[in-house]
């Protein structure tokens, strides 16, 4: 299609030119990774929150004096002002599937310059103005989205005094982050909090083995763990390891769930412990994202500081766990209890804390 025109297109994965093919204008397309309808579901719009790879690429290429048209790809209306802003112009293209080239048809004219075909979409919803907009109707009292219910541009607008207004190039990039009460998080506090399920499971050579626990007791080669009265009846977990190989106890979800509000806010996986005899050998708590992503924090040396039998605080703070790459967008497992040694240890009120960093007793190496 370009080629047709006498033009020519080059596919460049991370936006990387040479200076002698400088590019008259790149196409960016970016969006969203695959999630589950309704276990996809997010309290905060904001696109790559935490981690806006692409937004950076769109600078990179306007600081270079690109002009830039994005094609934005996603299921659903997100919070996208920054990359707006980054943009000459901002196609909302949905999920096309193999469709690519009905988007390359509408963006690119004939080789005489005339419109192949033009943009006709509408929003069928209306855009929202902020990441926390999470729900915004055409007959709310104080409805004030972004881009309104039947929104859409069209090629002819250009010239057309009665279309719709254009967006500016400096509209708010404030998240309003500061200014959201984030609430406490249980994980586990008297019980196993949804969409959470405890397994027990261990590692022996390359067998990985696993099962829900289902009783009040229950054992594999490795690991048992029994529940325990702290404060009420089985408010606790009481949990043994043999030594024997690699054993642990872990938080785990059928889906991946957003928590990188907690991360934003400055918080740690805090959780009561109550060491039964003396540490010899690593004690880890580790959390895993959506695909190969697993990290892990020993926390033997404090456990070792502690009183025997006596019932202790223990904050992580959750950098800890960003800087060895796990995406807080994407947890399938917040909480894993793992050790190869012999380890006597009991557990209750794992729970994340949001602005307690401060009081993190176990802090990034």
């Amino acid at each position: 299609m370009v080629s047709a025109s006498g033009g020519s297109a080059v596919l460049s994965v991370d936006g990387q030119f040479d200076a002698a093919n400088k590019p008259d204008v790149a196409i960016v397309v970016f969006g969203e990774e695959p999630y589950a309808e309704g276990n996809g579901d997010i309290d905060n719009l904001e696109y790559q929150r935490g981690n806006k790879r692409d937004l950076a690429l769109l600078h990179k290429l306007k600081a270079a004096g690109v002009p830039v048209v994005s094609v934005f790809i996603s299921g659903r209306p997100l919070w996208v002002n920054p990359e707006l802003n980054a943009s000459d112009a901002f196609v909302a293209a949905w999920l096309p599937g193999s469709e690519g080239s009905g988007i390359a048809e509408v963006l690119f004219t004939q080789a005489n310059g005339d419109v192949q075909y033009d943009f006709n979409g509408k929003l069928s919803f209306s855009w929202p103005s902020t990441p926390q907009q999470t729900q915004v109707n055409v007959h709310d009292s104080d409805y004030s989205p972004l881009l309104p219910y039947g929104y859409g541009l069209s090629y002819a607008d250009k010239a057309d005094s009665t279309a719709p207004a254009l967006l500016s190039n400096r509209l708010s990039e404030d998240n309003f982050s500061e200014q959201v009460q984030l609430s406490q998080k249980p994980l586990f506090e008297r019980a196993v909090k949804a969409p959470w399920k405890m397994l027990i499971g261990s590692v022996q050579g390359d067998k990985v083995s696993m099962e829900p626990i289902a009783s009040s007791t229950q054992s594999n080669d490795v690991v048992t763990i029994k529940t325990l009265d702290k404060q009420v009846q089985e408010d606790a977990r009481h949990v043994s390891f043999n030594g024997k190989a690699l054993g642990f106890v872990s938080l785990q979800g059928n889906f991946p769930e957003d928590l990188r509000a907690y991360l934003a806010s400055k918080s740690v996986l805090s959780m009561q412990v109550k060491v039964g005899s003396s540490i010899t050998a690593p004690v880890n708590v580790g959390m895993t994202c959506e695909g190969d992503c697993r990290a892990h924090v020993d926390i033997s040396p404090r456990l070792s500081a502690l009183n025997l039998d006596t019932w202790s605080e223990l904050n992580i703070d959750l950098t800890c766990y960003q800087g060895q790459g796990i995406d807080f967008g994407k947890i399938i497992s917040p909480f894993t209890l793992s050790s190869s040694g012999v380890v006597d240890i009991s557990f209750s009120d794992i729970i994340l804390k949001p602005k307690t960093m401060n009081m993190a007793s176990v802090e990034c190496p």
